[in-house]
Formats: C-alpha cells, structure tokens, sequence
C-alpha cells in the first residue's frame, strides 16, 4: 500500500481507498493521476562536498594529511542526498545513486594519497554497488585496476602491492556486483600477483574475511590510534613552532655589547619565524 494525494482535498489517503477518507471524493482510475516524487536537486549538497574536499586539498597538513578528517562533514551531505531521494522512482533513486558513486569515485582519486584502508572503506561504503549503472560500476573498476597495477609493476618483496589490501572494500563489492567482464581485469591482476610471489590474492580476501563484517569507522581507528599529544612549545606572538634555544654564546654576545642592561640574559627561546624572543 502506498500513500497518495487526494486530488480533491490534497491530503494524504491509501491508494487502495475508494474514496477519499477526509471528504468523501470517488477515487477511481480516472479521477487519480499516479503521482510520482520528483528527482531531488543535489547542486547544494555536492557543491558542500567539493568544497570540503578543495579545503582538505589546499592544505592537507591541516587535516593531518588523512581524508578520513573531512568524512563527516562529507557524510552528512551524502545523507542528505539520500533522503530526498527517497520515495523516488526506481530510475530517479539510480540516477542519485550513480551521482553519488561518481563524487566518491572522484574525491578518492585525486586525494589517493590521502587515503587509507578505512578511509577508502568508509567513503565507498557509500555507494550502493547492488544498484548503480554498469558504466559507473565500470569506472570504479577502471580506477582500481590502474592503481593495483601501478604497485603490481613498481612494487617488490613483501611490501608491495600494498595498494590490494588498501583497496580490498571496493575490490570486493567488484567482484561481488559487477558482471564479469567488467570484473575480469581485476581479477586478472590478483592472479597475476599470486603467480608472483609478489602479495597474493589470498592476503585480500584475508582481510575481506577479517573486516568485512566489521562495524569498524574512521571515528573508531582515530580513538584506537591515537598518540598523546607532545608539548611543543610555540611562538606567544605567531604562534609559530619554528624557534629554538637562545644559545649561551648569543647571550654572552650581547651582555658585552649593552652589560647589565642586555634583555637577552633572561630570554630562552628565539622564534625563527616573527623574531621574536621569549
């Protein structure tokens, strides 16, 4: 059962009913139009997204040089997006699901470097492999297949082709949703490394089979990794870390030049940045 309009009095009745339960009007075929949910405008919530990730590329020190650092901001657009589709016609919802694919596609490339195996995970946790067109599907693989086969040529010895495990999610929503010749040079690649000796496919499917099924965030790997935080001292005036020790031979230097009136004798720091002494 689902929920229509009543062309009458605009509220909202069974489109089983006879009529309409609020004023009484007849809700035969010919009195009701199917009513379908429009496709939802995502111009703001994908501008959102572009502009947290430009910030996080301007200056990625920033962000600790981790893309997991903007996931929630970026998360919380995606939600957004999804919502509003729903209710939506099943080609409409694969329309917004096939534009959402292509944003994470695209964010993850160009901040590749950037990424980890969670962060990889939890961004392409957002799309929806059971239900995105085959060209899409098919440029998800073409990225993934460029990036193993870089590692597959450029990497030896049993640090290499670390790229397989980073990618092992989307590698396995691949091989799980996509048809087979879409699929078939990633799988190609993975028996190519297994007849090397280089890391097998059989390191990737362990790591499927551990994390799979693991409610395991970006949010969660922060708090499990997280490091004390050292005290460094800064500049008072920039702010800057850029200083170092005033050296006994500086403050002797100016105890010559100006005696008991020299400031120098009692400063400890000298900041590199704003000159500053302290």
């Amino acid at each position: 059962m689902a929920l229509i309009k009543c062309p009458e009095c605009g509220r909202e009745i069974s489109d089983k009913a006879p009529a309409c339960i609020h004023c009484g009007f007849p809700m035969d075929i010919t009195n009701v139009k199917e009513q379908k949910k429009e496709a939802p405008n995502m111009d703001a919530q994908i501008q959102n997204i572009q502009s947290n990730f430009n910030t996080f590329m301007s200056n990625p020190d920033l962000y600790g040089k981790d893309m997991g650092n903007i996931y929630s901001g970026i998360k919380a657009q995606i939600d957004s997006i999804y919502n509003n589709a729903s209710g939506c016609d099943d080609s409409i919802i694969r329309e917004v699901n096939d534009k959402v694919a292509s944003i994470i596609l695209d964010i993850t490339n160009k901040g590749s470097y950037y990424c980890s195996w969670i962060t990889y995970k939890n961004f392409y946790e957002f799309v929806k492999f059971d239900n995105i067109s085959i060209s899409v599907i098919k440029n998800i693989t073409d990225f993934i297949y460029e990036k193993i086969s870089f590692f597959k040529q450029y990497s030896d010895g049993s640090s290499g082709n670390s790229e397989h495990i980073m990618l092992w999610y989307p590698i396995h929503q691949i091989l799980t949703y996509a048809t087979e010749d879409v699929k078939k040079p990633i799988l190609e690649n993975l028996s190519l490394l297994n007849a090397s000796g280089k890391k097998r496919f059989g390191d990737v499917q362990e790591m499927i089979n551990e994390h799979l099924y693991e409610n395991t965030t970006i949010e969660m790997m922060q708090i499990k990794t997280a490091t004390p935080t050292q005290n460094i001292p800064k500049c008072p005036t920039c702010q800057s870390t850029d200083i170092k020790k005033v050296s006994t031979m500086s403050k002797a230097s100016s105890v010559a030049l100006w005696g008991l009136f020299s400031q120098k004798v009692k400063k400890q720091w000298h900041c590199n940045n704003c000159g500053s002494e302290w």
